[in-house]
């Protein structure tokens, strides 16, 4: 089994964890859209690692989404936003983005 949890550092204790049989995509996006959904207008800061599956494009459409960006993302190693991981860190650790990302330095 697998837990996917949220620390909230400003009130201590766990925000919306999730555990399931795998930890995929799929299962990051679901997390981060269920932590969303406990206060689906509050600013929410997500710290992780440099995992691909910490910048999908499954997630960069969840944020989009959520933050009623109207930019179009692109295709997948072609063009846009979903072109790099560079470019899809830039767009997730946004400031002004009311939902972002904070990734953690390589070591």
């Amino acid at each position: 089994m697998t837990l996917i949890a949220n620390r909230d550092v400003a009130k201590g204790g766990i925000v919306a964890p999730s555990i399931g049989p795998t930890r995929t995509e799929q299962d990051f996006v679901a997390h981060i859209a269920q932590t969303i959904d406990v206060d689906p207008d509050a600013r929410w800061i997500f710290i992780t690692d440099r995992l691909n599956t910490h910048m999908s494009p499954e997630l960069l459409k969840l944020v989009a989404d959520r933050c009623g960006l109207k930019e179009a993302l692109g295709k997948v190693r072609k063009a846009g936003v979903l072109e790099s991981m560079p470019s899809r860190r830039r767009l997730l650790e946004d400031k002004s983005h009311r939902i972002r990302f904070v990734y953690t330095p390589r070591h």
